[in-house]
Parts: C-alpha cells; sequence; structure tokens
C-alpha cells in the first residue's frame, strides 16, 4: 500500500535546497514529485518519493541533517485548520493526542505514541515504511517537528530530557544540539522524546477551550481515527510496540479500548488474525534491518520484538529456510560486534 504524507513537511524544501547549492527542482522531478504539488501543503506527496528525496539532497550536498533543519523551520500553522485544535488544547499531552486523532489526514506514514512510565514519558515515533535505507532523514524530520510542536505551545520553555534515534550518529552533533538543547542519544532502542510526565499536563498559555469547541464543530465533518481500518490501526501499533516487546495481543486491545475477544472477532471478520499481522510486519521488516550493516543479529532479534536470538533464528529460518548469518552471507553483508544498547535519559 502506498502511503503519504502532505506537502507541508517539505514547505521550505526549495529554500534550504538552493542555500546548500543544489537545484530544487531538479531534485523533485527526480523522485518524481512536480515542483508546483508543493505550492498547496495540502497536496499529498508519496512516502517513498519523500524519503529519497531527502536521502539524495543529503548525499549530493553531504548535508548530514537536511531533515533536521526542514523541521526547524516547521510552524503549528502548517497543519492548517487542524492547527487551531492543536494549538489551542489546555496541555500537550492534549495536543499530541489531537495529532495521533487526525494523523490519518496529516500524514499517513507516521506514527506517534505516548508511552507513559511513571514521572518520565516517552513520546515514540515511527514511520510506516520498508525503506530503512531511507529513513534516516524522514525519521529526523519527524521527531524534530514534534519536538518543535511542543517547543513552540510552550512557548520556548519545554525541556525533555533526551531525544533518542536508533540510527548512529553523524560526525558533526552541533545542529541537533542547537535545535534540541538536550542530550542526545543514538543508536537507541527508539525513535522520539523522553520528557517528565507533569511537563506533558501542565497548562499551556495559548489554551482555549472555546476556540477548541468552535473548531471542532467545523472539524465535525472530518472522520477522526477512529474511522481508520482496524488491521492498519493493529499494524501501527504493532510498528510501535514491537520494538519493546510489548506488541502483544493483550497490548493492543488494551491501546485500542477494547477486549481481546472483540479484538479477535473483529479481524476475523476482516479475514485476518492477530499473528498474521504480526508476521506480516516481521516480513516486511527483516530484510531491511538484516541489510543494515549497523545492526547485529541480536539488535534486530529486539527490534522484531522476539524474546531472544534463538526465537528469532527459528522464525526467520520457518519464513526463508535459512539462517539470518546464511542470508547475510549470502547476500554479502558484513557481519557488525553486538554493541550495548543506549541507556534512557
Amino acid at each position: 500500500m502506498q502511503l503519504f504524507a502532505r506537502a507541508y513537511v517539505l514547505k521550505n524544501y526549495s529554500s534550504l535546497a538552493k542555500s546548500i547549492g543544489l537545484n530544487p527542482n531538479e531534485l523533485l522531478r527526480l523522485v518524481g514529485i512536480r515542483p508546483d504539488m508543493l505550492h498547496d501543503l495540502e497536496n499529498p506527496v508519496p512516502f517513498d518519493s519523500l524519503a529519497k528525496l531527502l536521502h539524495n539532497t543529503a548525499r549530493q550536498s553531504g548535508c548530514e541533517t537536511i531533515g533536521l533543519r526542514l523541521a526547524s523551520k516547521h510552524e503549528i500553522d502548517d497543519f492548517g485548520v487542524i492547527s487551531l485544535l492543536i494549538r489551542h488544547q489546555p496541555t500537550l499531552r492534549d495536543a499530541l493526542s489531537t495529532f495521533i486523532d487526525y494523523r490519518h489526514i496529516l500524514t499517513q506514514s507516521h506514527l506517534l505514541h505516548i508511552d507513559d512510565c511513571g514521572k518520565t514519558t516517552i513520546i515514540r515515533e515511527e514511520l510506516l515504511s520498508e525503506d530503512i535505507i531511507n529513513k534516516r532523514h524522514p525519521i529526523e524530520l519527524a521527531v524534530g517537528m514534534a519536538f518543535r510542536l511542543c517547543d513552540e505551545l510552550t512557548e520556548k520553555t519545554w525541556r525533555p530530557r533526551s531525544v533518542n534515534f536508533t540510527h548512529t550518529a553523524p560526525e558533526d552533533r552541533t545542529v541537533h544540539g542547537r535545535i534540541f538543547r538536550c542530550k542526545v542519544n543514538f543508536e537507541a532502542d527508539f525513535n522520539g522524546i523522553v520528557c517528565d510526565t507533569a511537563s506533558l499536563d501542565a497548562p499551556l498559555p495559548s489554551a482555549d477551550p472555546a476556540i477548541v469547541r468552535a473548531v471542532s464543530r467545523i472539524l465535525g465533518q472530518i472522520p477522526a481515527s477512529s474511522q481508520e481500518s482496524l488491521v492498519h490501526s493493529v499494524k501501527k501499533l504493532i510498528y510501535l510496540l514491537m520494538p519493546m516487546r510489548r506488541a502483544t495481543l493483550e497490548q493492543v486491545a488494551l491501546t485500542l479500548g477494547m477486549s481481546v475477544s472483540t479484538l479477535q472477532r473483529r479481524l476475523g471478520d476482516a479475514g485476518t488474525t492477530y499473528m498474521d499481522l504480526l508476521g506480516i510486519v516481521r516480513n516486511e521488516l527483516v530484510v531491511p534491518y538484516l541489510s543494515n550493516t549497523g545492526h547485529s543479529l541480536q539488535r534486530i532479534s529486539d527490534l522484531l520484538g522476539f524474546a531472544n536470538q534463538s526465537s528469532f533464528t527459528r522464525w526467520f529460518i520457518a519464513a526463508f529456510s535459512k539462517t539470518p548469518r546464511s542470508w547475510r552471507k549470502q547476500n554479502n553483508v558484513a557481519m557488525v560486534r553486538v554493541a550495548p544498547h543506549k541507556p534512557l535519559s
């Protein structure tokens, strides 16, 4: 299934590309995006094209922070009418929840999940894409936009504990430090932001219940995420929860606000099962993960939600009739040293 983002994510792409000595129209056409598509921020842009555009731009310019630089210029108003609903929510948690509710309108590829862990909260982000190779810059764009949203809503008083990325660090981390103003972890267990739970529930200076009620009436004709395909919703949650080994039938049902039996029945009505969808997600991700020389087999096992590497190996043999090591050897992918995971902070 082809997934789309909205053109607002590329609002400042042309000026940024010119500033680093590139021809934006040539790069856009190379990935099948017409330059005039960016004139309307509501236009859909294929996510794969967006990912390739950022990858090609970074490769040609040597700029390792192209996604982050785009994010730093993003404004809440770029969301259109939904920006009014986001801007005037009572708390950051409510603002992020509103983004989640209308995510299917803003972007089909960007997943966001709020995971409370006592006094700390993880704002986890993921991209629903098999293209691991071209994922670095889009995920930095996505996390940067979430940070920018929270920063703007709190009038730059928000101070998260850390920003985290699963990919390796760039040679120069100056831009990351300037934009995030907090500790930035690379080769982490997840993509997203760690903050104090209390900071998500503090009142926002722009809160206005009257505007929220008025805009909610205007948006009444727009279906919220509850109208999204259940199968797609379950796949989305598996993508988000799997790296934390929490992508269980019980956890997904709880997150969707239904009983296990109800979820099983509704998936059955849709012609599938939870285990079928778990297997589909793992099959979509395992080959790109194995192709990434920065991932050890233990790391891949963790990312795919297996209890241990032996379970991953057994699953892989059943699915591909060979071991992961054999697959890597056959495809000339270098084995990597197992590195310790970066701790949360």
